[in-house]
């Protein structure tokens, strides 16, 4: 039906959508709230006036709100599949050109197209495709299709937007493809990494300042999955590397909100391996509100899920302070284990919001932090029924990485109980998912650690110096 809409005739409501689509990107970026003002202008302009290139874009951007704001990932797929019968029932696909001499994106209508074909312009079929395929990839279909389904297409948008030259469409396709990898479990030395890095040599070789600033926010986001790689096989970064504080300093020079809710993410993903319990907790509190900056992104998902993990997490260390400090700071023990136990309901909440929306990524993170809270609530029957689904369920949808973590929190449950044997298997089962992810530096960790994360008692210092920052 609405790609049944007529065709747009006022040129001077085209150029104000045109003008729109160009600034939808970069206020994703920058300015979250700014990129659904301006959706909502576009996706009103159209109804009211009809339909034009800019259209597509349009119903495509409303899509991600739908998934990401309103929880209807059924919607948002019709939104993009709008999208989609717009450029193919108007041929907007082939409304555009890009010049090969100065590698300016121009568009062009019915009319101009034997002077373009004649003065040796290329046709803009791959940019459309390329835009096309990291907005619905990237920011919709992940909420109800598997994460590595969108391996291929990623792929795909990466060498269209490479051909025609437009190189910002083939760096988001190609970060979305690398998260992808990442969070969906393939190896880290394995064939999906070993094909992004392909990829990835391709497009630092691409010459020309302008082609330059149009991926430097990709290449920062590829360097931070890059630095969690090596952290993770317990490879030192060079000294001519940036680290994440230096990346991290570029996002905030440049103003980049999605850069930076990123950078902090993939941190925070790497405390929560290395089971640095207490550091993960100053971090998360410190990040501020980084879910506006993640929007729609699985990203924002993984840090919600982590979210409600490290809440636990220091629920269970704020009741250990209790026993262990004055009785003048157990009032600070006892405000903060309450605040830690909402923040962890309030994540766990939306977590199963997602969940009944059918959302197959995180169903196994579901069942783990409901053992979490089970084992933090004395339930025990339910913990360990909780632990071995998201086990199970982990290793059926190939969420290696988090099955490994959940082997190992099942095995401290098991160990904080007096269930040696049953400790000893899930720390094995821990060890062997860990190394076949790759995860060397970890491993190492747990064959060598003689106290596990959960089991080691809070510094009091570390605490006071969480609290406080927590209370002012």
């Amino acid at each position: 039906e609405l790609a049944s809409l007529p065709r747009l005739t006022d040129e001077r409501i085209g150029m104000g959508l045109r003008i729109s689509e160009l600034l939808l990107t970069s206020c994703y970026q920058a300015q979250p709230t700014m990129f659904a003002l301006l959706v909502f202008q576009m996706v009103r302009a159209t109804l009211k006036h009809g339909i034009n290139v800019s259209s597509s874009d349009a119903f495509i951007s409303y899509g991600i709100i739908l998934c990401g704001a309103f929880r209807e990932p059924q919607r948002g797929r019709e939104m993009a599949k709008a999208g989609q019968l717009i450029l193919e029932k108007y041929e907007f696909k082939k409304s555009r050109a890009t010049l090969g001499a100065d590698g300016l994106i121009y568009y062009w209508t019915a009319p101009l197209l034997d002077t373009l074909l004649r003065e040796g312009h290329h046709l803009g079929v791959e940019f459309v495709e390329s835009r096309f395929i990291y907005a619905v990839e990237g920011l919709i279909h992940h909420w109800s299709k598997p994460l590595r389904d969108s391996l291929e297409p990623l792929r795909e948008g990466n060498r269209l937007g490479m051909e025609c030259g437009d190189i910002e469409s083939a760096g988001f396709n190609l970060d979305f493809y690398l998260a992808r990898a990442y969070y969906s479990g393939c190896q880290i030395g394995g064939k999906a990494v070993t094909e992004f890095i392909d990829g990835h040599i391709k497009y630092q070789n691409i010459e020309g300042g302008h082609s330059q600033r149009f991926h430097i926010t990709s290449e920062l986001d590829i360097e931070s999955y890059f630095l969690a790689f090596k952290k993770l096989r317990g490879v030192e970064i060079q000294e001519d590397e940036r680290d994440f504080d230096g990346i991290l300093a570029v996002a905030k020079e440049i103003g980049n909100q999605s850069l930076h809710g990123n950078i902090y993410l993939i941190r925070l993903d790497l405390k929560v391996f290395f089971g640095e319990w207490e550091e993960a907790a100053e971090m998360l509190h410190s990040a501020g509100n980084v879910q506006d900056a993640l929007f729609a992104k699985y990203s924002g998902v993984r840090w919600t899920i982590l979210e409600a993990l490290i809440s636990i997490q220091a629920t269970r260390f704020s009741k250990k302070m209790l026993t262990s400090w004055k009785w003048r700071q157990r009032a600070y023990a006892m405000l903060t284990s309450w605040k830690w136990r909402q923040r962890a309901y309030a994540s766990v909440k939306r977590v199963r919001g997602w969940a009944k929306k059918k959302n197959p990524n995180i169903l196994h993170n579901l069942h783990l932090l409901d053992a979490e809270l089970a084992s933090v609530e004395g339930k025990k029957k339910k913990a360990i029924s909780h632990y071995r689904d998201a086990i199970v369920m982990a290793e059926k949808n190939g969420f290696l990485q988090d099955q490994a973590l959940s082997s190992e929190l099942a095995s401290l449950y098991f160990d904080s109980i007096g269930d040696t044997r049953q400790m000893s298997i899930h720390r094995e089962n821990a060890i062997r998912c860990y190394s076949e992810w790759g995860a060397t530096a970890k491993v190492e960790q747990l064959r060598t650690r003689t106290a596990l994360p959960t089991t080691v008692q809070p510094s009091t210092s570390a605490m006071t110096t969480c609290t406080k920052t927590i209370f002012t």
